[in-house]
C-alpha cells in the first residue's frame, strides 16, 4: 500500500521527516548572501566582502550537509507488534507495543490569533506514566486525519482513533 506519511523500510514503516523546504530555503538564502559578499568583495577589493562571503558560503554548506543526514526516527514495526523510536544514531530509544497505545492528540497552534498548525502526537502508557511522542506539524485537517488513519491503520486498530483537538490559544 502506498502512504503519504510513511516510508516502508524492510519489515518497518519510518515516518517521512517533514519540513525540508524550509531548511533548502535557508541555504539558498545564505548562498546568495555569501556570493553577493564575494563579488562585491572582488569588485572593491574589500577583505571583509571576502570573509563574510566564505562564511556564509561555508554556513550554506553546513546547513545543506544537515538536511541530507535527517534521519526518520519513528518506526512502527507490523511483523513484532511495536513502535519504535530511535535516536539519530540509529540506537533504540524507546520501544513500546501496541498494547500499551493509549489515543492521540491533536494541538492547534496559533499566533496573534491565527491558526498556524497543528501537531499530532500519538501517546503510550509507560508503566503508568503518559508517554507521547509527536507524529507530525500539519497544516491542514485532511492531512491530520490521513496521519492518523494511516498510523491506526499500521498499528491494526482501527476501531481505536480516539483524537482529542485541544487549543494552545489562551481563552479570554
Amino acid at each position: 500500500m502506498n502512504y503519504e506519511h510513511y516510508i516502508q523500510e524492510g519489515d518497518e514503516y519510518a515516518l517521512k521527516p517533514r519540513g525540508k523546504f524550509v531548511l533548502y530555503l535557508w541555504v539558498a538564502i545564505f548562498a546568495l548572501v555569501g556570493i553577493g559578499f564575494l563579488v562585491s568583495g572582488f569588485r572593491n577589493h574589500v577583505t571583509n566582502g571576502y570573509t563574510w562571503g566564505l562564511a556564509f558560503l561555508a554556513l550554506s554548506v553546513l546547513l545543506f550537509s544537515f538536511i541530507k543526514k535527517r534521519r526518520p526516527t519513528f518506526f512502527i514495526q507490523p511483523a513484532l507488534n511495536r513502535v519504535v523510536t530511535k535516536k539519530r544514531s540509529g540506537e533504540i530509544k524507546y520501544e513500546f507495543s501496541f498494547d500499551k497505545f493509549l489515543n492521540f492528540h491533536t494541538v492547534n497552534t496559533y499566533t496573534n490569533g491565527i491558526l498556524t498548525g497543528r501537531q499530532v502526537y500519538i501517546y503510550f502508557d509507560d508503566n503508568g506514566k503518559n508517554r507521547s511522542f509527536i507524529l507530525g506539524n500539519v497544516y491542514r485537517n485532511k492531512s491530520v486525519d490521513r496521519l492518523i488513519e494511516e498510523t491506526s491503520q499500521l498499528m491494526g486498530n482501527d476501531g481505536r482513533q480516539d483524537v482529542q483537538p485541544k487549543s494552545s490559544f489562551p481563552s479570554v
